[in-house]
């Protein structure tokens, strides 16, 4: 690491972990609560066995804004931080990029925002 004017300048990068989330449960206060409900709602649904409705309500009342910020964070923010770090590993040799999700990548759930 070199020094310059009392700012730390790293020449070097040997790991980057892309590991930022959102669960959508994001805003004001009072949509957060009827989020919540909902989820409960569906949790309710899956246990007793019966008709799911509530899932349906996260996709129809999902905004365009609020999925975009979703793909910002998952999408984009895992690209353009590991495409900055390439800058620095390409004439490296050797590094490692690790990129995390959420278990909801794997297995789904009813209602769930992410």
């Amino acid at each position: 690491m070199t020094s310059t004017q009392g700012t730390s300048r790293v020449s070097r990068l040997d790991v980057l972990v892309n590991n930022a989330g959102t669960s959508g449960m994001e805003g004001q206060p009072d949509e957060v609560a009827a989020r919540s409900a909902r989820m409960v709602s569906s949790v309710g649904e899956q246990t007793t066995c019966g008709p799911f409705t509530t899932h349906l309500e996260v996709t129809v009342n999902t905004t365009d804004d609020d999925w975009h910020r979703v793909l910002a964070v998952h999408v984009d923010g895992t690209f353009f931080c590991t495409r900055e770090a390439l800058k620095i590993l390409g004439s490296q040799g050797s590094a490692t990029i690790v990129n995390m999700g959420s278990i909801k990548g794997t297995s789904g759930g009813g209602s769930a925002p992410d």
